[in-house]
Parts: C-alpha cells; sequence; structure tokens
C-alpha cells in the first residue's frame, strides 16, 4: 500500500514541488505550512514518514525560525505515536552551516537533504526500508511503564465483534451507525484476505470507498477522536491499550489490528446496543470545527450535520457555542464561517 507522508514547509511552490516529487513516486501525502498546522494534523494522523522544513513559522504569517522547526523535531521524537517516525529534514539551509545537519541529526532526526532536494528519493527509501513498524511501541522492557498500567491486563487477542447496529470490543460498545464516518470505515476494515489476515487500504482508496469530500482528512478527523476515546475507555475497564488497539495507521495504510479476534455477526443484534457509544461529543464536533477553519477551509452548518450525522438544532448549537471564536461570512444562504480575526 502506498506511504502517506506529511510534508512542513512554509513556501508554497517549494511545497508544490516536494508534493509532485511524493506523487512521482507514488506516494500519498498531506502538506502544512506551519509548526501549530503540523501539531494538529500529526495529533489526527499516523504518517510513514515526515519531509520537515527547518525555518518555519509558529502560525500561518508569522516569521519563520530555524529554531522552530527543531523544536517541532524534538516534540514529534516525544511524542508517543510519531515517536519512531522518519523524519528527513528538508532545508536551503546548511550550505554555510555545516555544523546545522550534525545538530538536527543528534535532535532525531532520520536525514537531512539540502535544497534542490537531489538525494530525497533515495532518502524517502532508506528512512522507509528502516522504519519501525507500527504496534512495536508495545514491545519495550516493561519497566518502562507507568506504574497505574502494571494492573491492567493486556488487549492482545481481544474480541472485536461486529453486529448489526454496534460494534463491540471485549464487551464494550465501540461503535454504532450514529458514529458516521467510524461506522462506515470500520465495516469496509473487517474484511478479511484469503489468508484470515485483516485488508489493509490506502487513504485515497479508503476515502474514495466511503465517498469522503476531503479525502484522508476527513478519515483522521474521524480516527483521532473515536482513538482517544477508545484508549480512556478501555484502560477505565482494565484493559491495557493504545490508538493503534483497533485501527493501525502505517506504511500499508489502514486496517484493523491483525492481533484482534475478529466475528462478524452483522445479522444479530448485539447486547449492549444500547447503551452509550464512543460517538463524538459536543466538544469533538467544535474541536473539528476549529481544526477546518485553521487550515482556511470554508465550514457552513451542513458540513458539521454530513460529518457527524447530528440534526440541524445540534449543528447550530456547536457554532452558537464557539460564536466568540469564529463568525459569519457571506450572503446568507451561501456564506460560511471564519475564525475572528486574532484567532
Amino acid at each position: 500500500m502506498k506511504p502517506l507522508a506529511l510534508i512542513i514547509e512554509d513556501d508554497p511552490e517549494i511545497r508544490a514541488s516536494l508534493v509532485d516529487r511524493l506523487e512521482s513516486l507514488g506516494h500519498d501525502q498531506h502538506n502544512v505550512a506551519c509548526q501549530t498546522d503540523a501539531r494538529e494534523r500529526m495529533a489526527r494522523c499516523g504518517y510513514s514518514y515526515v519531509l520537515l522544513d527547518l525555518e518555519l513559522p509558529v502560525r500561518y504569517g508569522r516569521t519563520p525560525l530555524i529554531q522552530t522547526g527543531k523544536n517541532l523535531l524534538q516534540e514529534i521524537r516525544a511524542s508517543e505515536r510519531h515517536a519512531d517516525t522518519p523524519v528527513i529534514v528538508v532545508t536551503a539551509h546548511g550550505h554555510d552551516r555545516p555544523d546545522l545537519a550534525v545538530d538536527v541529526m543528534k535532535a532525531g532526526a532520520t536525514d537531512f537533504v539540502k535544497k534542490p532536494f537531489e538525494t530525497l528519493e533515495s532518502a524517502i527509501a532508506e528512512a522507509l526500508a528502516g522504519r519501525v513498524q507500527v504496534g512495536r511501541r508495545g514491545s519495550r522492557d516493561p519497566v518502562d511503564d507507568p506504574p497505574e498500567s502494571k494492573d491492567r491486563r493486556p488487549l492482545a487477542r481481544g474480541r472485536l465483534v461486529f453486529y448489526k447496529e454496534s460494534v463491540e470490543l471485549e464487551g464494550l460498545l465501540i461503535c454504532t451507525p450514529a458514529s458516521g464516518t467510524m461506522w462506515r470505515m470500520l465495516n469496509i476494515l473487517k474484511e478479511r484476505r484469503p489468508d484470515g489476515r485483516p485488508r489493509a487500504f490506502a487513504g485515497k482508496a479508503l476515502a474514495d470507498m466511503l465517498d469522503l469530500e476531503r479525502g484522508q482528512n476527513a478519515i483522521c478527523d474521524a480516527l483521532s477522536p473515536f482513538r482517544r476515546r477508545l484508549v480512556e475507555t478501555l484502560k477505565a475497564s482494565g484493559i491495557d491499550a493504545d490508538e493503534d488497539s483497533v485501527v493501525v495507521t502505517g506504511r500499508t495504510g489502514y486496517q484493523l489490528n491483525q492481533d484482534l479476534q475478529v466475528e462478524d455477526l452483522s445479522d444479530q443484534r448485539g447486547p449492549t446496543t444500547e447503551e452509550e457509544s464512543l460517538e463524538p461529543t459536543t466538544d469533538d464536533r467544535q474541536a473539528w470545527v476549529l481544526a477546518q477553519l485553521r487550515a482556511r477551509k470554508k465550514v457552513r452548518r451542513k458540513d458539521i450535520e454530513d460529518e457527524f450525522k447530528v440534526s440541524i438544532a445540534t449543528a447550530k448549537r456547536d457554532l452558537m457555542a464557539l460564536g466568540d471564536r469564529i463568525e459569519f461570512t457571506g450572503p446568507k444562504g451561501s456564506g460560511h464561517y471564519r475564525l475572528k480575526s486574532g484567532r
């Protein structure tokens, strides 16, 4: 399956050039122009590798600084999700500062490629060949685990059951049709290969199958809150879990964790269908709106209704709750929301 890359580059011409290079390799990609947008994107998605320009602004419109890129590199290396993700630094700097390459490699960069990126393709190939696979974080020595995890039982070989109106993991309700994109996504990912292992789907292919207008971005926006609530729910029930406990995101795309015991009982009604599920909350919907606006996307009330399968009244309440941070612009019937100045 296609690797998924994150390009972090504030120069639009260079960013477009990098996009073309990755598309030529057959890779999928997301691209952002500042540290803040990179943080938000990496909080929602797992990536096969990252292309990082060191001289970045903290937010769009601010002054680009080399230290900003260094800080972001350190954040990536300190994060649980991306601690093992290859980060290739791409920069025009280094010609006049030979020590810069040494500094960023010590900080955790996988490689250092100077513009015009003559060695980029080979650097990407070498980085992917040596990448630690998703899911291996759990193999670390138990003495590194926080004390509170000692009493939890592992999820290995956990039972994931697909019912007519619910998906349950170890007897816990984790998804229903009201979950929208996440429900449809799980029901595609439950497909198995002839050898019984879960199928993997590239991000673009999965987005096309789900008919998602915003493509892979919509997948990430649905998956992130689902993963967060899943981990919280499992840990509260005495089960050790991480973000890859159900859906794994890696070089092969998206797939169900192959350690799970998956059962398809979609002709039956689940025992806990009427209980509370891991559906998006008010906070999740409002966070999604803000993320879209920070990404320079136009948001309308109907976008919330379609994304989360909520009523007009619910979508209106979400927008009203954000009244101090967003504003409506344009004609009443065809306008959209945007962030207020300074937000």
